[in-house]
């Protein structure tokens, strides 16, 4: 009886681990995409730098590296072939500032919850954060603690079934060894 429940946990738990995979991967696959994707945008503001001498303003947006528009910058040329969303459907921002080293360029997406918290919570940003979701475990949804719990209840339970297993192995043999010498005397 007790093996037939820790079965039971054991297919439960692998069922819900299964079912909760998918979104644990889509999301880090989501984050990672737009890590790279604000890298990516970092080149091409530097590039525009080099052949403008200058920083793209507000008023110009991403979309000066897509359409020259109605712009007067000299020897304009095309840097992207659409202007960028981050995986949530939300456009990347940027902001110039001036640093130490001079200019500087803050890109950023508001991340999963769409709502912009200064570079901290759920941000994916192109500079040192005060506050690193990832490094404090905040940015995981509920289905990725599920698929982990999910996953840890399936393995303690397939180790027990295991054990449990083995012992009756052990036991059965014993019980073996112990007719076979009781026939010999």
């Amino acid at each position: 009886m007790k093996l037939l429940i820790l079965i039971t946990v054991f297919m439960v738990s692998l069922i819900a681990s299964v079912v909760t995979m998918d979104s644990f991967g889509t999301h880090s696959h989501r984050l990672m995409r737009d890590k790279h994707n604000i890298k990516m945008l970092e080149v091409v503001f530097d590039l525009f730098k080099l052949d403008q001498g200058r920083y793209p303003t507000q008023q110009e947006g991403f979309e000066i590296f897509r359409s020259k528009g109605n712009s007067d910058i000299r020897n304009w040329k095309q840097y992207l072939k659409e202007v960028p969303v981050d995986s949530w459907g939300n456009p990347y921002l940027f902001e110039v500032e001036n640093g130490n080293n001079g200019e500087v360029v803050k890109l950023y997406s508001k991340g999963p919850n769409g709502v912009f918290e200064s570079g901290d919570g759920d941000d994916i940003v192109n500079w040192e954060k005060g506050y690193n979701c990832e490094f404090y475990k905040t940015c995981r949804r509920p289905s990725e603690y599920i698929f982990m719990v999910s996953a840890i209840l399936a393995t303690i339970s397939l180790i027990v079934i295991l054990l449990i297993a083995i012992l009756r192995v052990i036991k059965y043999l014993l019980k073996l060894r112990n007719k076979s010498t009781v026939d010999l005397d």
